[in-house]
């Protein structure tokens, strides 16, 4: 893909999945260094897309890079083959070639396809299952210890002035999660991933026993009229059960009764409190396969993951 493709991309969106993708979106999610896409055309028209935002992951505790997939396309008049030379087919394949496997940028790939697409790229040989995801809610909270955490919100007017808590922050989810695979969530992917979307607000909340004292973690919420959905928690992972009743109380605040996230299900105990329900999520993590590159086997139940590490919540 180039820039000048961005146009096209945009009317497939539009047409895949009934939203609309504007360019502030698009840069976003392309105009990065380690963004990458494939396009296919058909007659100078733009038939199907696969993409994906790169990022640095810690892995058994050694930075690396993965890419999350993003935006699957393929137009409605051109779904009528999935074998060998299918515009998804075409996409895919020339993305792995270019990008995924243990002698490309990305050694590590991950997304959230849906059954029916995950079904297709087994079936294809692209993918294999290397997880799944769960959702839970909780009911908001006028927690009485919650209430005495002091909460600052975070902006990119403030963040600077507490860049070093929240990288202190994620060094300590990092080692916690030491054997895992988690995307690094410093203070500059914070900026980017949260305060600079252009078409989404969120509130990010470093959390604090007392003003000056050590932070608990930081939380992000995205609040809608209803209910508030928990983007992210950053922090030792011994810290959750304790950062979510002080999710619950600033939901409370916000005025919403019940708030949710998503999780790994390979994680949801972490995240399992009194009060709470959960439901497996029809999503399934992929490895790729197509190229060489780490077994699934050694990457089962490996992905932490949550709302914020998709492109689309």
């Amino acid at each position: 893909m180039q820039p000048e493709d961005a146009a096209q991309v945009q009317i497939l969106f539009q047409e895949v999945f009934n939203q609309q993708m504007s360019q502030d979106l698009w840069r976003w999610k392309y105009n990065q260094e380690l963004a990458k896409a494939t396009v296919v055309f058909q007659d100078g028209k733009l038939i199907a897309h696969y993409g994906g935002m790169g990022r640095k992951v810690s892995w058994k505790g050694k930075e690396t890079q993965a890419v999350q997939i993003t935006d699957v396309m393929v137009a409605s008049s051109s779904r009528h083959a999935v074998r060998s030379g299918s515009p998804f087919y075409l996409a895919f394949t020339e993305f792995a070639r270019l990008f995924l496997g243990y002698d490309k940028i990305f050694p590590l790939a991950f997304g959230f396809p849906n059954k029916r697409v995950m079904r297709l790229a087994q079936l294809l040989g692209f993918y294999a299952p290397v997880g799944e995801m769960t959702e839970i809610s909780w009911p908001a909270n006028k927690s009485i210890s919650a209430a005495l955490v002091s909460k600052r919100t975070l902006s990119t007017d403030n963040l600077d002035s507490y860049a070093l808590q929240v990288d202190a922050l994620w060094e300590r989810m990092k080692l916690s999660l030491h054997d895992k695979i988690v995307g690094v969530k410093n203070a500059a992917y914070i900026r980017r991933r949260y305060m600079e979307h252009p078409d989404r607000k969120y509130q990010v909340v470093l959390c604090q026993p007392m003003p000056g004292m050590q932070p608990l973690g930081l939380l992000v919420f995205r609040h809608d009229s209803a209910k508030s959905f928990l983007m992210d928690v950053i922090a030792d992972v011994q810290q959750v059960p304790a950062l979510l009743k002080i999710a619950g109380h600033i939901v409370n605040k916000h005025g919403n009764s019940q708030f949710y996230t998503w999780c790994s299900s390979s994680f949801s105990s972490i995240f399992i409190t009194k009060g709470c329900s959960s439901t497996e999520l029809p999503i399934t993590v992929p490895a790729n396969i197509w190229t060489p590159g780490p077994e699934p086997e050694e990457l089962l139940d490996l992905w932490w993951l949550m709302p914020g590490d998709t492109d689309f919540q």
